[in-house]
């Protein structure tokens, strides 16, 4: 299936998942911010490097999603908001663009957040780096529990 002339997927309809070739993932920070919309609509299972797609889905497997909603509540504390390493990151998404670019989930205890919230959010933890933020479609949310989006920084 071609989703567009610059992206080649391979789809499996029944769970959104695909495999994009790497000779398309972004090459420069602007490329990946022109891509968000594409990369919160689905769940690539090669977003992360093979060994950590891995110990991800053996994590999803083993663990039941109240333990793991458990586990980010404890992670919370007793914070309404909290802006956090992603444990599982793109990594293997962002391996081509030169510059450091860390990935980063912001979770809500209080519900979704509205887009000042979250701007003010992520300017508070990193005033003076380049970001962009998404919230993956609810289709392929691993916690739809606990209200999150995913946030890259651009390393100074």
């Amino acid at each position: 299936m071609i989703l567009s002339k610059n992206v080649l997927l391979l789809v499996n309809n029944l769970n959104h998942k695909m495999i994009i070739s790497e000779d398309k993932f972004p090459k420069t920070w602007e490329e990946l911010k022109s891509m968000i919309d594409f990369i919160k609509s689905i769940q690539a299972d090669n977003f992360r490097f093979p060994d950590d797609q891995l110990f991800y889905q053996a994590y999803q497997d083993l663990i039941d999603k109240n333990t793991r909603t458990k586990i980010l509540l404890t992670n919370l504390r007793k914070q309404n908001k909290i802006i956090i390493r992603n444990n599982f990151p793109y990594n293997n998404l962002l391996k081509f663009i030169p510059e450091k670019v860390s990935h980063y989930c912001l979770w809500s205890r209080q519900g979704i957040l509205d887009n000042n919230e979250i701007e003010k959010q992520i300017k508070l933890k990193f005033p003076n780096n380049d970001y962009v933020w998404f919230e993956n479609d609810l289709v392929i949310k691993s916690i739809p529990e606990i209200w999150h989006c995913h946030i890259f920084v651009k390393e100074k």
